[in-house]
């Protein structure tokens, strides 16, 4: 009977691990503080992986969702209250190296840079943003190019923190 009782525990399944109290707002204000070698985290997917390249694309286009290490532990951006990213991994990049400033073919200047937005349940979040040189507290939305040409040199300095196995 012991034997049995054994065995049906390891087929019951189990919930997800309680949110960390690190990752709670709790009334913290935004912090757009950003040191040049602090490190930002972002979940992927197998997916996102050709050879041993991540592929730029897993760089969504506006505003990347991005973790800071100020804040937060790399397995806090894999974490949900039902375990829809387990399996995911974890990415991380230093601040220093988003593209601050690329021009596109027409001359635009537009200039890259992370953004604190925290959410009440994850205080760490962050975006990274874009604007146009010549309109500073807008969004702005450049060319094809040169959202390619930002995901391309963002992903070259990619490091695999939590390796995914989905």
């Amino acid at each position: 009977m012991r034997l049995f009782a054994t065995r049906l525990k390891e087929f019951v399944p189990t919930s997800p691990p309680k949110r960390p109290n690190r990752m709670l707002r709790n009334g913290r204000v935004e912090d757009q503080v950003f040191g040049d070698a602090e490190n930002l985290y972002r979940r992927y997917s197998k997916e996102h992986w050709v050879g041993d390249t991540f592929v730029s694309a897993g760089f969504k286009f506006p505003r990347p969702s991005v973790n800071r290490e100020k804040y937060s532990q790399p397995e806090d951006v894999v974490y949900s209250d039902d375990g829809k990213f387990t399996g995911w991994g974890v990415l991380e990049f230093r601040v220093e190296n988003i593209p601050q400033r690329l021009v596109d073919g027409a001359g635009r200047p537009y200039l890259f840079f992370p953004w604190h937005t925290p959410e009440e349940d994850n205080y760490a979040h962050s975006e990274i943003w874009c604007e146009s040189e010549s309109q500073r507290g807008q969004h702005a939305d450049p060319s094809s190019q040169t959202k390619k040409r930002f995901r391309t040199i963002l992903s070259q300095h990619v490091r695999v923190r939590i390796a995914a196995t989905m």
